[in-house]
């Protein structure tokens, strides 16, 4: 047994706390766990956004047209998801028919409705980058493993605590028993 193994197979036996970040709203028949997707450290996207955007409007007409509207371009997105980091919540709604992921109010990828009779089993997926500057920064998602069909992913750019707290989450509701997944972290 390797060395992450054996601590997940310690996490899997710990009760996880709600991260702090969380709500949790609880029926006889549901539960509903939300997120605000504003973090302590998103001030860096506003700041990048401001800058950029700033340039782009005074270098604009200096520029060739489609060099500028590339940039323009951007600065769109970078303000589109700067404002969607202010105003949205991630939900997951879990009841005994479905498992839906909703991310709103602004439109947003990820949103997805997943029949419970499909999930089989759930598991914590790490994802490791490197920076410029050779430090690793991780990210970890929530997977579902479907019965005869691919794997899929339930949320991703979750923090550790957070990914595992879903997954105990969703596995206690619908009564899923945890087993070790070859590749989970």
């Amino acid at each position: 047994m390797n060395a992450t193994s054996a601590v997940r197979e310690i996490m899997a036996r710990i009760k996880a706390q709600m991260p702090d970040r969380f709500l949790i709203q609880r029926g006889d028949d549901f539960f509903e766990l939300s997120w605000k997707w504003l973090k302590k450290d998103s001030w860096l996207l506003f700041v990048f956004t401001a800058m950029w955007t700033g340039t782009w409007i005074v270098k604009f007409n200096s520029l060739p047209q489609y060099v500028a509207f590339i940039g323009v371009g951007v600065a769109v997105g970078a303000i589109y998801m700067s404002t969607a980091v202010i105003l949205n919540t991630s939900r997951v709604r879990v009841t005994l028919e479905f498992v839906a992921v909703k991310h709103g109010p602004m439109p947003s990828i990820g949103n997805k409705v997943i029949p419970t009779s499909e999930i089989e089993q759930l598991y914590c997926l790490e994802k490791t980058e490197k920076t410029d500057d050779g430090k690793e920064t991780f990210s970890y998602s929530v997977e579902i493993i479907r019965p005869d069909q691919p794997e899929i992913t339930l949320l991703r750019s979750l923090e550790l605590d957070e990914a595992i707290f879903v997954e105990q989450e969703v596995e206690a509701f619908l009564n899923i028993e945890d087993h070790p997944v070859e590749h989970e972290y």
